[in-house]
């Protein structure tokens, strides 16, 4: 085949020819395909710059139709999808990457199990597609552990480093995954990989662990949690607060999670509940230095700090009356009282009023809740069922039977219409309906259906000696 094609005007017989030479390229192009294997092997691993630099200097200013180009760009969008929030797009990204990395790079390299990685950690920040994170993340592994992965693993001392973050990414990512479906076996299993991986990178950064390393350690203190073995969960937690110590700081606000795991260790495990609250009180502190007051930054570690520590023995429960008072005054002030996480601190600062006894500033708090529930959530819906029920219990420990029977009726007509009459929770209320109304207290509220399902039935029958009518004293 001529690389060359001329065209010539000839008169007559060939009137809309040009006099112009086109150049038709060639299939055998070898000295492309020699460039681009040996940019692969000059590609910096880094996603954060990704060799943009050298892409360039081999691409030049045609690189807009590049697969290595376009790679580049999928990576660069899907880094800012998710730091916006836009995890749906974030995703399409990464699928892209994952399409164009196979094209640059092709099966059983690292990069396309990195890929495989970053997809299956986009997929889990999306609720519901637990599934598909543990699909590409298992994906990615498996070309890790096959092809080309081998040999840079083993021979390319370059690459290693790299290949160790990929598999700890990749084993993380299965963790999480089964994490949140409850397999925690398999969690614990493969964030043990990921921790061995972690630990094999010290070898190429002198002894500097990373923020995965602090992830990690922090997954496995939960699984502990949920397997019980607490002796491990507290073992876990101290060295990820140790490491993240020396990355964020002793006061970094990524080490308020780390603590309160800490803490929930030593009280789910009834281990040391001096050691729990102090624990506790070092989130708050943490919390305070770097949050400003009155923001909701703040109130939301007060508040799910304050909720853990109910129920240790020893804990002031005014302090915890204080804090919950605190966080809800900056909810109202933020969000309106018609707010899911209002809501929930007025609920957690009844039942703070309930422990104590006062029952009446307990009542007035649920009414308050029940209309706002109203406008969050709709009349009927379960919430609202729920607030009625508990306004209804402290009626009744208050006596006041006419009040306790009003609010778990309406408890029951909600339950019936959202759940059905024959639900576990709807035939519980009924039940305790039922008890309430035979106690002496209550008989004078009941109505006068309800007193006549309550009277015997007449159903004896009188003997009679002769017809209905007749006199015994009479001639026929």
């Amino acid at each position: 085949m001529s690389e060359t094609s001329e065209l010539s005007n000839s008169g007559d017989e060939r009137p809309h020819s040009l006099d112009k030479t086109i150049r038709i390229p060639t299939v055998e192009t070898s000295e492309d395909e020699e460039n681009l294997v040996s940019f692969r092997q000059k590609i910096s691993s880094s996603e954060a710059s990704d060799g943009e630099e050298t892409l360039q200097d081999f691409l030049g200013n045609s690189s807009s139709n590049r697969p290595l180009h376009l790679l580049k760009r999928a990576r660069r969008q899907a880094r800012e999808f998710d730091k916006k929030g836009e995890l749906e797009l974030a995703v399409k990204e990464r699928i892209r990457s994952l399409a164009y990395c196979r094209l640059v790079y092709g099966n059983g390299h690292w990069q396309l199990a990195k890929a495989y990685g970053k997809l299956g950690e986009a997929y889990l920040k999306r609720k519901g597609f637990t599934q598909q994170a543990l699909l590409h993340a298992t994906r990615g592994r498996d070309e890790l552990l096959q092809g080309e992965a081998e040999e840079y693993r083993s021979t390319r001392l370059s690459h290693s480093n790299d290949v160790l973050a990929v598999m700890e990414l990749v084993y993380y990512v299965m963790g999480k995954a089964n994490f949140l479906m409850r397999e925690f076996r398999k969690a614990e299993q493969a964030f043990k990989k990921a921790e061995i991986s972690a630990k094999e990178r010290l070898k190429f950064e002198d002894g500097k662990m990373s923020g995965m390393y602090v992830k990690i350690m922090d997954c496995l203190g939960q699984v502990s949690v949920k397997l019980k073995k607490f002796d491990a969960a507290v073992e876990y937690y101290e060295k990820a607060l140790k490491h993240a110590g020396k990355i964020y700081g002793k006061n970094g606000k990524e080490l308020i999670p780390l603590y309160q795991g800490l803490a929930m260790a030593y009280k789910k495990g009834d281990m040391n509940h001096r050691k729990c609250v102090e624990m506790f009180e070092k989130c708050i502190q943490i919390a305070e230095k770097n949050f400003a007051a009155e923001t909701t930054e703040l109130a939301d570690v007060v508040y799910s700090t304050t909720i853990d520590m109910q129920g240790i023995e020893g804990y002031d429960s005014t302090k915890s009356q204080n804090r919950l008072e605190q966080c809800l005054e900056i909810y109202k002030d933020s969000y309106g009282s018609d707010h899911k996480k209002t809501i929930q601190a007025q609920e957690a600062l009844c039942s703070v009023f309930i422990h104590d006894g006062e029952h009446e500033k307990a009542a007035g708090i649920v009414r308050n809740v029940i209309t706002s529930k109203m406008m969050v959530y709709g009349d009927p819906s379960l919430s609202l069922a729920e607030s009625y029920q508990l306004l209804g219990t402290i009626r009744l420990s208050q006596g006041k039977m006419d009040k306790a029977l009003k609010h778990f009726g309406k408890c029951q007509s909600m339950l019936s219409l959202v759940l059905g009459q024959n639900h576990k929770k709807t035939m519980q209320v009924t039940e305790t309906l039922d008890m309430i109304k035979k106690t002496p207290g209550a008989m004078k509220f009941q109505s006068a259906t309800e007193k006549l399902k309550d009277r015997p039935r007449f159903n004896g029958t009188v003997g009679r000696s002769s017809l209905l009518g007749s006199s015994t004293s009479s001639n026929y």
